[in-house]
């Protein structure tokens, strides 16, 4: 019985976090406002976040053109 008791709350804390990082996310893709759960707490996640998505576009557009100075030289 005790097994059961501890998959429910098990369940229950990963939905929570679940919730907590799809909330940090739609922040991070933009959706920041009062109306769709802002909260202050989330906003170093939100920075990391955005800060990933801008290096990863950096290390993309270095990429191409290091692979376009490749070809012409």
């Amino acid at each position: 019985m005790a097994k059961q008791t501890d998959r429910g709350k098990d369940r229950f804390i990963r939905d929570r976090i679940m919730k907590t990082w799809w909330t940090i996310w739609k922040h991070a893709l933009g959706s920041y406002s009062e109306d769709d759960g802002f909260n202050p707490a989330n906003d170093n996640a939100v920075a990391i976040i955005r800060t990933a998505i801008v290096l990863s576009n950096l290390f993309c557009a270095y990429l191409i053109i290091w692979n376009i100075d490749r070809s012409w030289l």
